[in-house]
């Protein structure tokens, strides 16, 4: 099988995954904006991002550097993810106590709700770090099902609640905690079976660990960086214009991010082959991919500012109306990007 079939192969099942994530992410958004309504949905966003700059930053650049180690196989497999696990564990945990510190900068209120959403960093940290494993070792069926599960799990949870309970702001965030946990176990599960892992002691090696953090951090500081400045706008409009006009903003951003996860995950799955590619052809089946990304990320973005309003009309309701004016600034940035 010829390099770039199999990367096209990959890269079309890889999309289709993207396409059921986006989904079940949209099917999720449009449950909780209907039932929390905009200020509710703000808060929402507010603290839903609050999580995943401290998840980011927790990291430490250690998913890039098990793409490479575990693609180019410089070392032993189970050296490097038990190291990433390891370190992963406490810099997780580490990062969400700190977390809390912050919480009156950035206008999160101290209720159960918001620490329910805390107390499910280290949860995703871990199963970020597993599913770049997966990624690492070639196993892109593994990770592709992880990406889209989060958001099955999510659904499953949140319609439960919905019809046994009821749902408000708590109750969601009860459900964001159980589907994290029931992705993890998913995640720690394809690499038992995938023989990735072996949990010995035997395999805790610093010079491991420096290896791993050397490489990942310049990606990692860049990466933060990025991030950073690609999700202030949600603190700065929060701080600025309160939660309600968060809620109507955060609709806009979640329609054209959808194009932004899909370009991120045929990248990723571009990247993890890099380190085995040995031939030219295999650089130009990259180069390919990413020129087809592009073509379709305009088709995307013309589609979603010709009709943006009209679907999150019928998506979401009047109330979000306004958010179809926000698309149309946004969507630029992001094929940009």
């Amino acid at each position: 099988m010829s390099n770039l079939y199999r990367l096209l192969k990959e890269s079309l099942s890889t999309f289709i995954f993207q396409i059921l994530l986006v989904f079940f992410a949209l099917i999720n958004n449009i449950i909780i904006a209907r039932i929390l309504g905009p200020e509710g949905k703000g808060e929402y966003d507010v603290i839903i991002n609050y999580t995943f700059v401290i998840r980011l930053i927790s990291l430490l650049g250690l998913e890039i550097a098990a793409i490479n180690f575990l693609g180019s196989k410089k070392i032993d497999k189970y050296a490097v993810s038990f190291n990433i696990l390891f370190i992963g564990i406490i810099s997780t945990l580490l990062f969400s106590v700190l977390s809390l510190l912050f919480w009156k900068y950035f206008h999160i209120k101290y209720e159960l709700g918001n620490y329910l959403f805390i107390s499910s960093i280290p949860l995703s940290g871990l199963l970020i770090l597993s599913n770049y494993i997966l990624l690492g070792s070639d196993k892109i069926l593994n990770y592709n099902i992880i990406e889209s599960g989060r958001n099955v799990f999510y659904l499953f949870f949140l319609t439960s609640f919905l019809l046994l309970l009821g749902l408000n702001y708590t109750n969601v965030s009860f459900c964001y905690l159980f589907s994290a946990f029931s992705t993890f176990i998913l995640g720690i599960y394809f690499l038992v079976s995938n023989k990735l892992i072996n949990i010995k002691w035997k395999n805790f090696s610093s010079k491991c660990i420096k290896q791993l953090l050397s490489f990942g951090k310049y990606p990692y500081i860049s990466g933060v960086l990025i991030f950073l400045v690609y999700r202030v706008d949600i603190f700065i409009v929060n701080n600025l214009l309160g939660a309600t006009a968060t809620g109507i903003y955060g609709i806009a951003v979640l329609f054209v991010e959808s194009m932004n996860y899909i370009s991120k995950s045929l990248q990723l799955v571009s990247f993890a082959k890099i380190p085995r590619f040995e031939s030219d052809e295999g650089r130009d089946s990259v180069i390919f991919l990413m020129k087809s990304i592009c073509i379709v990320f305009l088709f995307l973005g013309i589609i979603f500012v010709l009709f943006g309003k009209y679907f999150i009309v019928l998506i979401f309701g009047m109330k979000f109306v306004e958010s179809s004016k926000i698309i149309i600034y946004l969507v630029p940035g992001i094929i940009i990007l």
